[in-house]
């Protein structure tokens, strides 16, 4: 119940120390998914010695763009070594530990209904920041520390077993990736293969325009792809979902196996650009073609392995990124993608091979996408859960 919260400004305090003597240079920014990252920021001439200190146990939030971005940006720091953040950033941390669990509050922090009530209070500022005040006015629950450290175990025991399974999909990625270099690199390759477009074995097809009124971050069973689904390298990425509750055509239900392909990107580094994802198999779940992203359509058997790991080779990679336009947002095209030329010999055997052994890699990934979104599901309901713990503080 509410009567029993109380105000995140009892436990915390603001920090301000700053990098005088210029001793750290590990400037960090903060992800919206509310983590520490390397800053993307241009620090050219800048007087790093204004930049904020943040050290471990201490929290740091952008509360800038809070009203644009529905989301505050806010992690805690957990590693030895102090880092530093932008002089806009809020640093604070908390005042007594044994009252108030650092790890517990950011819990409390990853809840969507945490960002729900900051995206509120942004209402009374015109540039939708939020200010620190009305930040420390939002109320938590504070159960017994010993009740903290209980939940804290109990949702980095999920935290490990997500890595965990994160590192084992890893293995088998790389698995797949030696056996194509292996039998497919050019240096590697016998003299009786040839350099063909691969216009030759495929074809691209855009998806659709899906209209953003129906777009919803709540959960359904129409999963809408977008770039945000792909690993940085290629792959496919379980983390966060967009949904679609609106009408559809079948033509644009993408199947368990089908192969897509990013055909924009945002980053400043085109991270996901032009990189194939296999579709998994989740049950009752459809996943929608949208139109950002392409479709690859086979042209002969038994080679969706091989244009997989070609897509995700490098010398593929580097060539549509010496083709992408545009500046904010990265492009590249079917037909640029198709321009590309593989050594290719129409040797059914080979390519059978790499593809029994690979789809055997593939299965046991997909097992792994499931277990993945398992334990997501238990994570954020455990989230959820916080809500219902009294304060008996």
């Amino acid at each position: 119940m509410k009567s029993n919260y109380k105000r995140i400004g009892n436990y915390v305090r603001e920090v301000k120390a700053y990098n005088k003597d210029l001793k750290i240079n590990d400037l960090r920014g903060i992800n919206i998914d509310k983590y520490f990252m390397p800053s993307v920021a241009n620090t050219v001439g800048t007087d790093m010695s204004k930049y904020k200190i943040v050290k471990k146990g201490q929290f740091a939030c952008n509360r800038m763009h809070v009203g644009r971005d529905k989301r505050l940006p806010v992690s805690l720091h957990t590693e030895d070594e102090s880092i530093i953040v932008s002089p806009a950033y809020t640093v604070f941390e908390i005042i007594d530990e044994s009252l108030l669990n650092s790890e517990y509050l950011m819990m409390w922090f990853s809840r969507k209904e945490f960002d729900r009530e900051a995206w509120f209070y942004t209402d009374s500022d015109v540039r939708g920041g939020l200010s620190l005040s009305d930040l420390f006015d939002i109320k938590i629950p504070v159960p017994s520390i010993e009740k903290q450290k209980e939940i804290v175990k109990e949702y980095n025991t999920i935290l490990k077993r997500i890595k965990l399974n994160e590192n084992i999909n890893e293995k088998f990625d790389e698995l797949a990736q030696a056996i194509y270099k292996e039998w497919f690199e050019e240096h590697k390759i016998p003299l009786e293969y040839k350099k063909i477009p691969l216009s030759d074995i495929i074809d691209i097809k855009h998806g659709f325009a899906f209209k953003g009124e129906y777009i919803t971050s709540n959960e359904n069973r129409n999963i809408l792809l977008t770039p945000g689904n792909f690993k940085i390298g290629g792959g496919f990425k379980s983390d966060t979902y967009k949904y679609y509750d609106g009408e559809f055509s079948d033509e644009f239900v993408l199947k368990a196996n089908d192969i897509i392909v990013t055909m924009t990107d945002l980053s400043v580094k085109s991270d996901t650009i032009g990189y194939p994802a296999f579709i998994p198999n989740i049950k009752n779940k459809k996943f929608l073609h949208n139109q950002r992203l392409g479709k690859v359509i086979l042209k002969m058997d038994d080679i969706s392995q091989f244009i997989y790991w070609t897509m995700r080779s490098l010398k593929y990679r580097q060539e549509i990124l010496a083709g992408i336009t545009g500046t904010t947002v990265k492009h590249t095209s079917p037909s640029k993608i198709l321009e590309y030329k593989v050594p290719f010999r129409n040797d059914v055997s080979i390519l059978k091979k790499f593809e029994i052994i690979c789809n055997k890699i593939q299965n046991n990934i997909n097992l792994l996408i499931n277990e993945r979104i398992i334990l997501i599901r238990f994570k954020n309901l455990l989230l959820l859960k916080m809500s219902s713990y009294e304060n008996n503080v």
